[in-house]
């Protein structure tokens, strides 16, 4: 009887044990670490997440957030949101996207979500974290979307071929190194020209809008290049009014300075304030935004460095 009770007693061990592991395995988050610099919010397992009140609940500061939570301004809601990072590798959003971090603006900080892959091909420009109805703008299978706002694979810096021809490899991304597109010194189809982006990005694009560098702009405005992110190859040209820091009142009535232009003040509130080129970007809870031609904040966020990958 006795052996067979150490038997029962081994048998159920074994069944036992591999479960608590599990468990146990389940329950810790994983540690902290960097990314090109950038530190990311803590993963949370789903029986952390249920005892925050917070989770997903509107705020304005970090202040009225669980202490392991963050106020985080998704684009594709219009309020901030306590929120954390929700997964850690691809294989956690599968089959239904990939793990993508997202900056916090002005910081050095991301957190990481599960988003949406699209039909955006490399060197293309695309949505970091595109809502549903938008999701054709997220980068294809395999690719990251570079904080600069475009395509490309993943690299490794200094190593040679790294990066496909006509791209170089970006550092400074929290998702990695990422190949962006690069057309100087490289002639552009006929009808387009290359166009410099952040980043040290450049783009082959067929510009349209005001002839501004043949005839100069007005004394108070400067000749400014826009790309669309609605219109793959297409850009905007106009004259814009330079200004100084972000929410000054050097801008002229419904204008708002955002990183040294004035932009045209739009409602979030009103689909189609800003015409069919442009979104309506909140800056604020109370429905108040600007025009721009991405509706992803990450311009605010320090820009990639160049690596000749």
């Amino acid at each position: 009887m006795k052996g067979r009770a150490v038997w029962g007693v081994l048998a159920v061990s074994l069944l036992v044990l591999p479960v608590m592991l599990l468990v146990v395995l389940w329950m810790r988050a994983p540690a902290e670490r960097e990314v090109e610099g950038w530190r990311f919010m803590p993963w949370l397992t789903p029986g952390e997440f249920r005892e925050l009140r917070t989770l997903r609940q509107p705020c304005r500061e970090d202040a009225q957030c669980d202490p392991r939570l963050i106020c985080f301004r998704d684009p594709r809601f219009p309020q901030r949101q306590c929120t954390a990072s929700g997964c850690e590798s691809d294989a956690w959003c599968a089959p239904y996207g990939v793990c993508r971090a997202m900056p916090l603006p002005g910081q050095r900080v991301a957190l990481r979500a599960c988003v949406f892959e699209g039909t955006r091909e490399e060197g293309e420009q695309c949505l970091r974290w595109a809502p549903p109805g938008q999701r054709e703008w997220a980068c294809g299978e395999g690719l990251v979307c570079g904080l600069s706002g475009w395509c490309g694979r993943r690299c490794v810096p200094g190593k040679e071929g790294s990066c496909p021809e006509g791209f170089f490899c970006a550092r400074g991304d929290p998702d990695g190194p990422v190949c962006q597109p690069s057309c100087e010194g490289r002639a552009c189809p006929e009808g387009q020209e290359c166009v410099r982006r952040a980043g040290g990005v450049s783009v082959c694009a067929s510009v349209i809008g005001r002839r501004c560098l043949e005839k100069p702009c007005p004394e108070n405005k400067v000749c400014e290049t826009e790309t669309m992110l609605a219109v793959v190859g297409a850009g905007w040209r106009t004259c814009v009014q330079p200004c100084g820091k972000d929410g000054d009142d050097t801008c002229p009535e419904d204008f708002r300075c955002h990183e040294g232009r004035c932009r045209r003040r739009c409602s979030t509130q009103q689909p189609g304030s800003c015409g069919a080129t442009q979104f309506c970007v909140s800056t604020d809870d109370e429905g108040n935004g600007l025009c721009l031609f991405s509706p992803e904040p990450w311009s605010a966020t320090p820009a990639p460095a160049r690596d000749g990958g």
